[in-house]
Formats: C-alpha cells, sequence, structure tokens
C-alpha cells in the first residue's frame, strides 16, 4: 500500500515543489507567474506567510480541488506545517482505504535518550579522520590534508522500539522516528526518502511513515537491519564497524543482532567471520517489537541517499576511519588465517555494477591480461574467497567503487592502483584512513568537470593506464 502511496506522493510533489524551492533554494523571479513583475530582492524579503499566500494561489486550487486525491492533499498541508489537517486526512484516508499511514517527528538518539526513551550504555572518544585531497598519479604530490572527528562512538538501549525491515529508521510506540542521519542537524534536511521505503514524506522534522505493526515481540536485541544492509558497501563500511562499540556490552555475545533475512549469503558469511552472536532474520516487510533494542553510530554521517541538490562537504559524507578499518581487517585475518600462494596481479572489474562503469571495460580487460593482470569480479565469489583472492595480490587495480573496501585484507606492500576521476568526491575519506593503516594507493585521475556525477562512467586512455601500471609496480 505505501508503493500506492509514493506514485501518488510524485503527484502531489508536483504542486510541492515551489514550497520546497522556498525552503531549500535561493529564489528567483522565474518562479512566480510571468506576468507578475517583481525584483529579486523583493522577493526575498516577502514574509514565509507571504510566499504561502502565493503558493495557495498558484497551486492550491489543483491540490484543494473537490474531487482531489486525499495523498496530494495530506502533502499539500504537510509541507505547509498543519499538522491538525494532516492527521485529520489520513484519519480519512483510513477509512477509504486499506491504507495506514502515521504522522510523526524525527529524533536522533541523543533526543529520544535525553526525553527518557532510553539510555547510553557506552560513550567512547572520537576518532581523528584524516582527509586528504587525492592526487593524480603523474602531478606532483599535494600534501593539502584535513582532519575530521567521526561520530562520537555509543552504545544506546532504546526501550520498547519497532524495527521494520526495510528501514534503518526505529519507532517508538507513539509513532516517533529515531534517526541520527535524518535529524542530524546540518544535514539532515539533505537527506531523501528513496532509500526508506517505510518512509513517505516530510517537512522538517515532520513525518509521514507507514504505521508500525508488530509481528512478533523480542526481548532484546542489536540493530543492524534496514535495506542498505543488501548492498555490499554500505553493509561493509556503515553496519559492521559498528559492532566494534557493541563489543562493549558486558553481554555481548549472547544479545541476538537483527539483520534482513534478503541479504546476499556472503554478507552473512563476512558477519559470522568477525562477530558468532545469535541472529534474528527479519524477513522482508516484518516489524519486530523489542522491548530492548541497542543501537550505535555509523563512523560519519552516512545517507543511503543524499538529494541531489545537497549542500554536505566531500569530508562529511561518508568516510571511513583507520581504528574502523583495523578492527574488520584484524577480524577477518585473525578468522580465515595467513594464506600460503604464489601472488598475482588482479583487476577488480565493475562489469556486473549499475553505475561507475568503466567504458570499453572488456577492452580494457583485454589489455591488463596482456600484462599479465587477471580480471576478478568479487562479487560473483564466496566470501572466504574474495578474502583469499585480496590476501594473494601483489598489485591491484581497480575503479573506484565499494571492492576497493576489500584492499584492507591485502599485505600492506600490495601495490594499490585506483582508476578514477578528477571530481574524487568523499574518496579521501577512504585514502586518509587506508593510508594511515600502512597502505599506499596510488590514484590515475581522467579529468572531468568539477561538478561530475560520483556515478559516471569512467573513460581512460589505454596508454595512460599502462604508463600508470609501470610507475606504481616497476
Amino acid at each position: 500500500h505505501l508503493s500506492k502511496f509514493n506514485c501518488l506522493v510524485e503527484l502531489g510533489e508536483k504542486h510541492l515543489a515551489f514550497l520546497q524551492a522556498l525552503e531549500m533554494h535561493p529564489f528567483t523571479p522565474e518562479t512566480l507567474d510571468q506576468e507578475q513583475t517583481i525584483t529579486h530582492d523583493q522577493y526575498r524579503s516577502f514574509s514565509r506567510m507571504e510566499q504561502i499566500t502565493r503558493y495557495r494561489r498558484k497551486f492550491g486550487r489543483t491540490v484543494l480541488a473537490k474531487n482531489a486525491p486525499i495523498l496530494p492533499r495530506i502533502l499539500y498541508y504537510l509541507h505547509l506545517g498543519e499538522m491538525d489537517a494532516v492527521s485529520s486526512l489520513i484519519k480519512e484516508l483510513k477509512s477509504t482505504s486499506e491504507m495506514d499511514l502515521a504522522v510523526s517527528n524525527f529524533k536522533s538518539v541523543d533526543q529520544f535518550i535525553r526525553s527518557g526513551g532510553g539510555e547510553y550504555v557506552f560513550q567512547g572518544h572520537c576518532d581523528k579522520i584524516s582527509f586528504p585531497k587525492v592526487g593524480n598519479l603523474f602531478d606532483d604530490e599535494d600534501s593539502t590534508s584535513s582532519t575530521l572527528n567521526s561520530n562520537k562512538p555509543y552504545v544506546g538501549v532504546l526501550s520498547n522500539m519497532f524495527v521494520h525491515s526495510e528501514s534503518t529508521v526505529v519507532f517508538d510506540k507513539n509513532g516517533t522516528a529515531v534517526s541520527d542521519v535524518f535529524s542530524h542537524e546540518k544535514f539532515g534536511k539533505y537527506v531523501s526518502l528513496r532509500g526508506d521505503p517505510v518512509l513517505a514524506s516530510r517537512s522538517g522534522e515532520a513525518l509521514i511513515h507507514e504505521n508500525m505493526i508488530s509481528c512478533k515481540y523480542i526481548q532484546q536485541a542489536i540493530h543492524m537491519s534496514g535495506s542498505p544492509s543488501s548492498h555490499f558497501g554500505h553493509w561493509f563500511a556503515e553496519f559492521l564497524p559498528k559492532l566494534r562499540h557493541f563489543e562493549q556490552l558486558k553481554h555481548f555475545s549472547e544479545i541476538p543482532i537483527i539483520v534482513n533475512d534478503s541479504m546476499p549469503d556472503t554478507h552473512f558469511d563476512f558477519l559470522n567471520a568477525v562477530s558468532n552472536n545469535p541472529l534474528i532474520r527479519i524477513k522482508k516487510n516484518e516489524v519486530l517489537n523489542v522491548n530492548k533494542l541497542f543501537v550505535a553510530p555509523t563512523i560519519t554521517f552516512s545517507p543511503f541517499f543524499p538529494i541531489s541538490a545537497h549542500e554536505v562537504p566531500q569530508e562529511s559524507g561518508g568516510s571511513w576511519s583507520a581504528p574502523a578499518m583495523q578492527y574488520i581487517r584484524t577480524k577477518i585475518l585473525q578468522f580465515y588465517g595467513p594464506l600460503k600462494t604464489e601472488k598475482r596481479k588482479i583487476y577488480l572489474s565493475r562489469k556486473n555494477s549499475s553505475w561507475g562503469l568503466v567504458n570499453a571495460e572488456d577492452r580494457l580487460e583485454e589489455f591488463l591480461a596482456s600484462m599479465g593482470i587477471d580480471t576478478v569480479t568479487l562479487e560473483t565469489m564466496p566470501f572466504e574467497e574474495q578474502v583469499r583472492t585480496m590476501q594473494g595480490a601483489e598489485f591491484i587495480i581497480a575503479p573506484t567503487g565499494s571492492a576497493l573496501n576489500s584492499v584492507i585484507f591485502s599485505d600492506f606492500d600490495t601495490k594499490v592502483l585506483v582508476l578514477s576521476q578528477s571530481a574524487t568526491h568523499n574518496w579521501g575519506g577512504w585514502l586518509g584512513p587506508i593510508r594511515e593503516l600502512g597502505f599506499d594507493p596510488k590514484f590515475l585521475l581522467t579529468p572531468v568537470d568539477e561538478n561530475a556525477s560520483k556515478h559516471r562512467t569512467l573513460e581512460f586512455e589505454l596508454e595512460d593506464v599502462e604508463r600508470a601500471i609501470r610507475a606504481v609496480v616497476g
């Protein structure tokens, strides 16, 4: 039923685009009707009520027409902040359809605990994260680097919470949505709801979401579920590092971990190598009511889907830390042990990926094969084979992508060449920590516009790739 709602969200948001522009972007005369004449400065000086009045006149007739669907009207009043009208329309919707929605608000874990919803059972010190400027292999070394703090480590235990399989957000019995990401003081407003199918629409801290109807009661559990956990990069960098905080719990090994049943088998193998806690495999669209829910933060602010026009600095969006990398590396290498085999050179292919592809990759792979470099696709291998492949590599060449996280399973003297673009986005948040760990990756950067998408297709000249390989390998 929520999918039906999301379809109508698109309809409603056509009418809401104007108001969202008022909230998120500078105002321009083009947002007014063409026959209206007004200077930019005059427009910016209007009070919010005058803006809303103009908005009502421009779009209100469509949304508030007698035959208008209820859902766009809900969205309309939500974004105007008229919550009584929203609540009334949600009740009307439930009485005329099978859709069961709720209206509530976001709180961070800290806000929720301070309001009496739980307590901290562990608090630690922030990691220091080096964020260097990613330089091109053939340019002069650029020593420019910034330092940032990780999120403050904690383990909170929240009382009587509801966990939906597809959401990283958890809810209390009153519907309050608890999320450090969505309620982030600076950047929460830039997080898109696209990555969370339980959340329907928001305006500021106000939120419309699917009503939580519990399927099963659990006494206590660690929260590590949500749809992003099915994606290797998010599972590796955002979920698993939380375990180093959960391990501070007195009876950690006895507390079950909630994970998505739909995760790939390799994710379960990865988790088992880090922790052998009992698991609660939550099924698709299942809701659990957990009496004592243990939660911990990601390393840094890490939205699954930021909005396209966000203003989150590169260093503030999804960085690693050296202690987190070291924790995962130590756990995995202790579990699988050393590898005694002849070393080889490998290329981590992106042929099975849906973004960040390499143009004419088959041609690149043939060229690399002529240089004695084997193409591997880690995502097609069992997890142990992935680890062994990285342990057995003396040289790794790869386009930017989540597979590069697995470099931490290789030896420190392994040579690493990363194929990327000059718009390096948050890759400094990977490069700094992995250097601190003991590796020394080099980057070959193809020139692109500074605003180029992180997920664009990469293009390289084979002679540049060959020159880079010879420079790195010798």
